[in-house]
């Protein structure tokens, strides 16, 4: 037997951006993980001549955790999640040029 609340559309739009959240975060994570690996592969000293790139790194990290923890009680804090969207987007948009 079906749930019947996922037939309710705003049920179904507020899981959407649930997943849309956590996918962003996700790749903002692993953003940050390709950062470290292609600026160390090649030559282990690239972060300690150029700093910016760990702490580019770090942010997108940290943000991605963010994103995530946030999927997970977007419920309880709807400014919040509204908030992570809006980032989310931005992200989207500027990383990988659009949906």
């Amino acid at each position: 037997m079906e749930n019947p609340a996922n037939d309710h559309p705003r049920v179904a739009a507020a899981a959407l951006l649930r997943h849309y959240i956590a996918n962003s975060g996700v790749f903002l994570i692993s953003t940050a993980g390709a950062i470290v690996v292609v600026h160390t592969a090649g030559n282990p000293s690239a972060i300690d001549n150029d700093p910016a790139y760990a702490l580019a790194a770090f942010l997108l990290f940290l943000l991605g955790i963010w994103l995530v923890l946030i999927a997970l009680v977007a419920e309880q804090f709807p400014r919040a999640a509204t908030v992570a969207v809006a980032i989310a987007r931005a992200m989207s948009d500027y990383l990988i040029g659009g949906n």
